[in-house]
């Protein structure tokens, strides 16, 4: 396989929400050409070209969220038919492992989030307050691998000590990557924070975090099935939970679970999105929690990747 064009060096940085956009199309620009001047030839700078302009979108994703979303979408759309056809030939011909690799890793992260594999990235909050990441492919165990904007605000929220646990034990429900709950363990001085979830490879998944982060004095992680909950659990100070209502049965589930693990004089914190889709769950959600002896402290809103989020704080009557 003789490459059309020489290699290119790949690019990699961090940009500013302004510049992002005129830099993504100029780059779809440059691969556009590329394509059409290769057509089915293969090329190992336009692979390393889709590479790189791939690597710049999910460094810059937790700073431009959605947006960058779409132009994943864009990416994936301009180049799949070529990196399809390359591929093809790569595997009859099999001259090169190393391609054949690349270009299958590259097909799978352009399929969609469920597709591709483990993403680490750094999360920043306030002064250079930085979370190391590992944001796996989510198909094996549901949604619970993505970081969602919900965590993302309560992430800020502990790190900034607008939710203080500094000497308190915390439980987070529905941990997912444990965003929110290692900002705690590192941000803070709680005494523990229990990270629970249903899901193993969640749960392996959040033990890789908490070691990267170098958490594992105060954080652990622990199975919690809200439908059968271990009694052997002690009571909490503080239970956080983001993002935790996809389904009717969660608005039902969780009131309670957070009731059971929560000491008398402890206080519940939740990001909601209000999507248009989970209206119904999130208002199920709010009856449930008066149904269950909740008295509703505080209410803020917030908007993040255009959706809107609601943070409620919770004490028991």
């Amino acid at each position: 396989m003789q490459p059309c064009c020489p290699p290119r060096r790949r690019n990699r940085l961090l940009l500013q929400p302004d510049e992002f956009t005129d830099f993504f199309a100029n780059e779809l620009d440059q691969l556009h050409g590329e394509i059409l001047s290769c057509k089915r030839s293969y090329s190992p700078s336009l692979l390393g070209g889709i590479e790189s302009l791939y690597d710049v979108c999910i460094e810059n994703e937790p700073t431009l969220g959605s947006d960058v979303h779409v132009m994943l979408e864009k990416l994936g759309k301009m180049s799949m038919g070529w990196l399809i056809n390359v591929l093809q030939h790569v595997e009859t011909n099999s001259e090169n492992e190393d391609d054949l690799k690349r270009i299958t890793a590259v097909v799978a992260n352009l399929s969609g989030r469920g597709a591709r594999g483990a993403v680490t990235r750094d999360w920043t909050f306030g002064s250079n307050q930085i979370l190391t990441i590992r944001d796996e492919a989510f198909a094996a165990a549901s949604i619970g691998f993505m970081t969602w904007s919900a965590s993302i605000v309560l992430a800020d929220l502990l790190a900034n000590q607008t939710i203080n646990v500094n000497d308190k034990s915390v439980l987070e429900l529905g941990c997912g990557t444990a965003l929110s709950g290692l900002s705690a363990a590192r941000f803070q001085y709680p005494r523990r924070v229990v990270l629970t979830d249903y899901h193993d490879a969640v749960l392996e998944n959040a033990r890789v975090n908490i070691r990267l982060n170098s958490c594992s004095d105060v954080a652990s992680v622990k199975k919690l099935d809200w439908r059968d909950p271990p009694l052997d659990m002690p009571v909490f100070d503080t239970i956080i939970a983001a993002d935790c209502i996809f389904e009717v049965e969660h608005a039902c589930l969780v009131p309670v679970i957070a009731k059971r693990y929560l000491k008398p004089d402890g206080v519940f914190e939740v990001l909601l999105p209000l999507r248009e889709k989970y209206k119904q769950e999130v208002s199920a959600f709010e009856s449930n929690m008066r149904f269950n002896g909740w008295k509703l402290c505080n209410t803020k809103t917030f908007e993040r990747d255009h959706i809107i989020l609601k943070w409620y704080t919770y004490e028991l009557l």
